[in-house]
């Protein structure tokens, strides 16, 4: 990658991490509620449905930040690389479900 690729890619992912930051707070806080809930067993399961649904909204945000961030990482590589770093992923098994896809 060129210096200006590099460069630009750093940007981005600072520009994630600063975006972001308020989601993974606030997953974190609605998670420990959560396990609070869950230890205490003393909340109808209704409860507990509606607090996961607080701890899967953040979650969501935090998962979609990633993936367009991803997304914009890959427009800044020319086709060539592209193609050279979907290879590299495959080769290290990176390209599966799940399997973290960090550059």
């Amino acid at each position: 990658m060129t210096p200006q690729q590099v460069a630009k890619i750093d940007r981005l992912y600072d520009q994630r991490v600063k975006a972001v930051d308020p989601f993974v707070v606030e997953e974190q806080k609605q998670r420990a509620e959560l396990e609070r809930m869950i230890g205490d067993r003393i909340v109808d399961p209704s409860v507990i449905e509606l607090q996961v649904g607080r701890v899967e909204a953040p979650h969501a945000k935090v998962w979609e930040s990633r993936i367009v961030m991803l997304y914009r990482m890959w427009l800044v590589l020319t086709p060539d690389q592209y193609t050279k770093f979907q290879a590299y992923r495959e080769r290290t098994g990176r390209g599966r479900s799940g399997g973290g896809g960090r550059l």
